[in-house]
């Protein structure tokens, strides 16, 4: 089991937030104890220092995430990729740094990919529970992603596909066998960890969690 420190990025003040439209984790907003800033940095610090070369933060909102992996010796540049103009500009502001391009990228757009890949690295957190199709999504992953690189996902644990989730900005959560599924018919080799507030481990039957967090890797051959 891996617990996160609590340091949290540098703080900010902020004058203006992205809309309350969106679902966004705004750190500036936020004390460093709250549970879901807490949650989400300790995520992109599990998966930081297995990442190297050119780095995709899909859905990267406002940037705190794309700031952690940037921080990586390993990684040569990432590329932050959201659908909001809002947030990129928070991200822009806030937490700049020379590693780090933010693009306005749509991953419900077929080709939303094309001109950004290839990538070593693939970073999707908290997407899948937003979309009601996903095929755009999963085809511009595997046609970014470099045939050894690695894809890191999460999504919260919920009752499964198609069915209302609690949180209003939620499609869906998927069950851990559903979002498991999805990768293996993928093509995709997977190892699954369960998060809870800043522990995170290999998933252990009978043990209860709020997040699912997926390491994959394509499968040689597949298309």
């Amino acid at each position: 089991m891996t617990a996160v420190s609590r340091e949290t990025i540098r703080p900010v003040v902020a004058r203006r937030a992205v809309p309350r439209t969106e679902e966004r984790v705004l750190p500036a907003a936020r004390r460093a104890a709250d549970r879901m800033l807490a949650e989400h940095l300790a995520r992109y610090r599990f998966v930081a220092p297995t990442l190297r070369g050119r780095v995709l933060d899909l859905g990267c909102g406002t940037g705190y995430g794309a700031l952690e992996l940037s921080r990586q010796e390993g990684v040569r540049e990432v590329l932050g990729v959201d659908r909001s103009a809002e947030a990129l500009a928070w991200a822009r502001r806030y937490y700049p740094d020379s590693k780090i391009v933010l693009e306005p990228v749509d991953v419900e757009v077929r080709d939303w990919h094309a001109a950004l890949g290839p990538f070593d690295g693939i970073v999707a957190f908290e997407i899948l529970e937003h979309l009601a199709d996903e095929s755009a999504l999963w085809l511009g992953i595997r046609r970014a992603l470099n045939p050894d690189g690695v894809l890191w996902m999460s999504t919260p644990v919920g009752q499964g596909r198609g069915i209302s989730a609690s949180d209003p900005f939620h499609v869906h959560q998927l069950r851990r066998s559903e979002f498991e599924e999805t990768l293996r018919a993928g093509g995709w080799e997977v190892a699954i960890f369960g998060q809870t507030g800043m522990w995170i481990e290999p998933w252990v039957a009978g043990r209860r969690y709020r997040t699912i967090l997926a390491r994959a890797r394509a499968k040689a051959g597949a298309a």
